[in-house]
């Protein structure tokens, strides 16, 4: 490619480029906020849990962290109904808690499984 076909290319981009960015309006973009500034302190979200968390649930007691961490596991071990649920947690939850999970069970439209990960999450 010649050097004149090529700077003429270039030349092309660059007037595009602005045509695309005063058409677009870009220079005069103001964004108006919907809500106020969030707090970093309000982001617990962003704490995460560290070390062998998971050891808190009796059926995970014995579960080291590579396997616990392994999505396969996690997949195999993923709870699908209120009895496997039970024999996760065991006493670890108030028996009124066990009634909610099963009741969302029962209305929910779809298959839920709950990861151990996500059980061993539980507050």
């Amino acid at each position: 490619m010649s050097t004149d076909v090529e700077q003429a290319r270039i030349g092309h981009r660059s007037a595009s480029r602005q045509v695309f960015n005063s058409i677009a309006g870009w220079e005069q973009l103001e964004v108006a906020t919907v809500r106020p500034p969030v707090s970093p302190d309000e982001l617990d979200h962003r704490d995460f849990t560290e070390g062998a968390f998971w050891r808190s649930v009796p059926a995970y007691q014995n579960i080291d962290s590579d396997t616990f961490l392994d999505h396969h596991w996690q997949s195999r071990n993923s709870i699908t109904s209120v009895q496997r649920l039970r024999r996760v947690v065991e006493d670890l939850v108030p028996e009124s808690f066990l009634h909610d999970v099963e009741a969302g069970f029962t209305r929910a439209p779809m298959a839920i499984r709950l990861s151990p990960y996500v059980v061993s999450l539980i507050d």
